[in-house]
């Protein structure tokens, strides 16, 4: 039998589980339980199916401008997602969008938001990428 839960993934998303693993979102806790209820009403098969679990690994280099209509928030989450310093990403943001305000707080504030909401792992956080800066100086 599949156990059915709603977990709160972000601000916004309501993440909804069978036997832990995630098979939709939704936009409020209401809406979650809603859809769980359907889904338990529901005739199950009695064949099982299995799940792979796919993990995204990040990009080693990130060398591509910016394209036309893409945002600073998509560049910004590529640019992290690939492995690059905040000064790294600020400095890139300003030379792809010469008009923006983009600076130091704004790219701390991403960082942090990602790792959050999950869509970055703590080995790209400020601090990880600082000792991994420290032990190349070491070493070179």
């Amino acid at each position: 039998m599949t156990i059915y839960t709603a977990e709160k993934v972000s601000k916004w998303t309501i993440a909804i589980l069978a036997d832990g693993i995630k098979i939709e979102t939704a936009k409020s806790m209401k809406k979650a339980l809603a859809r769980i209820a359907e889904l338990e009403s529901e005739v199950k098969p009695t064949k099982k199916v299995k799940i792979k679990k796919i993990t995204l690994k990040p990009k080693k280099k990130v060398t591509k401008p910016a394209k036309k209509g893409s945002s600073i928030k998509q560049r910004v989450i590529e640019l992290m997602s690939a492995g690059t310093s905040n000064a790294d990403v600020i400095e890139a943001i300003q030379e792809e969008f010469p008009k923006s305000a983009f600076k130091q707080s704004h790219a701390t504030w991403y960082r942090a938001r990602l790792i959050k909401d999950e869509l970055l792992s703590t080995e790209f956080s400020a601090r990880s990428l600082r000792a991994k800066l420290k032990a190349n100086q070491k070493e070179g």
